[in-house]
């Protein structure tokens, strides 16, 4: 039996196959509830459901568990016995509270301790680590499961699940990661590999960094937004959601190696790298 310390059982429900997980476990799926917690309770314990999760996360914060990790919970169809579920409470086009933030990257932390779950963004369901319901397609039984704001999310569960076992929180310093944000609002964020939009409640955990001395914020001219953000939209495609701001942008520079803070010292650096590998 595979029961997580300090999650409140609420087991055990009619909707689940005993024994059914096949190791290695993949990862953890995030999906949202359409409804309360309660709700999502008492319809777990209703036969005529055909549905449950592994896990529950109220908005107001706990973790709640329907099935133990080794049974197969019913929450993704193909997906169902490689990959653990969380339920969140709300709605489609919710994000997030910082307690349901908090929950998913304790489950993702306990499952990367005791079931080598990876640490990281799932890009596809065949390689673990975080991912979230409609990543399966029509295989896993949703298109819209749990909405942008949730999947823009991710990456910050990742980063305190990192921070709770322990393990370096960004990318390795040959390869700097860089948050640009405008005065409109719009925030975006790049390394070398490809670029996405983030949510503005990820933008936080670079300013946590950065009020704990671990990155450098520097100010973006104009000259430089249009030859990176421009040159990396161009590349991912992320034309609308990145556009030149008439303003300064700011760039947050994360290295890999907490022991070594970024500092303006090195921001000239970061940015030689970066270019070099745009072709910029």
């Amino acid at each position: 039996m595979a029961k997580m310390p300090g999650a409140r059982w609420r087991g055990p429900v009619p909707n689940m196959t005993k024994g059914a997980m096949r190791r290695p476990i993949l990862g953890l799926v995030l999906h949202i509830q359409e409804g309360s917690e309660e709700g999502t309770n008492t319809w777990f314990h209703n036969p005529a459901a055909n549905a449950s999760a592994h896990f529950g996360a109220p908005k107001a914060g706990g973790i709640d568990q329907w099935v133990d990790t080794d049974d197969e919970a019913w929450a993704e169809e193909a997906g169902n016995k490689r990959w653990i579920s969380i339920e969140n409470e709300g709605h489609a086009g919710d994000s997030l509270t910082d307690q349901q933030v908090e929950a998913c990257a304790q489950v993702l932390a306990w499952l990367a301790k005791s079931e080598g779950v990876k640490l990281q963004v799932a890009p596809n369901v065949s390689t673990g680590g975080l991912a979230y319901h409609s990543l399966g397609g029509t295989a896993w039984g949703h298109l819209s499961c749990p909405g942008n704001p949730i999947i823009n999310q991710r990456a910050r569960i990742v980063e305190r699940a990192k921070q709770i076992r322990g393990t370096p929180q960004t990318t390795q310093e040959d390869d700097p990661v860089i948050y640009i944000q405008n005065k409109t609002g719009g925030i975006a964020v790049y390394n070398a590999l490809g670029a996405r939009h983030i949510d503005p409640t990820e933008w936080a955990v670079g300013q946590r960094l950065v009020a704990a001395g671990q990155a450098h914020v520097e100010t973006v001219s104009d000259a430089e937004w249009d030859v990176l953000v421009n040159k990396v939209a161009a590349v991912a495609g992320l034309k609308d959601y990145i556009t030149k701001a008439a303003n300064a942008a700011l760039g947050l520079w994360l290295h890999g190696d907490k022991t070594h803070p970024n500092t303006a010292d090195s921001f000239a650096a970061d940015l030689a790298k970066i270019k070099a590998k745009l072709g910029a």
